[in-house]
């Protein structure tokens, strides 16, 4: 057991629109995930593209991995879509253990610099 790895997954629907700190997120989650799988729940070129751009920023593109599921409705939405979207998280993570994130939060290493 001493070579867990670790999946950390996202359902995101629109979080350039929504301004949420996706990014910074996803940044976190990278410090301590060998991957990190990003259920996108509806289209948003604009936050795909930051998402690809940070990845290739970071070095880190064989750790994201991007899902698009158009299945997210705009109008009439209920719990039966975030549980589809949950168990979709679930089933792209490849690695041991496999950790939820909403993308409004942001970890930080509360001994490391800035």
């Amino acid at each position: 057991m001493n070579n867990l790895k670790i999946s950390s997954f996202y359902i995101m629907t629109e979080p350039e629109k929504m301004g949420y700190p996706y990014l910074e997120s996803i940044t976190s989650a990278l410090s301590f995930s060998d991957e990190v799988v990003l259920i996108m729940g509806r289209d948003e070129k604009a936050s795909e593209d930051k998402i690809y751009n940070l990845a290739s920023r970071l070095g880190a593109s064989n750790k994201i991995k991007v899902v698009k599921t158009n299945a997210w409705p705009a109008e009439g939405w209920g719990y039966d879509v975030m549980k589809e979207h949950i168990q979709r998280g679930l089933d792209e993570c490849t690695h041991d253990i496999c950790v939820k994130i909403d993308c409004d939060y942001v970890f930080c290493d509360q001994y490391g610099s800035e």
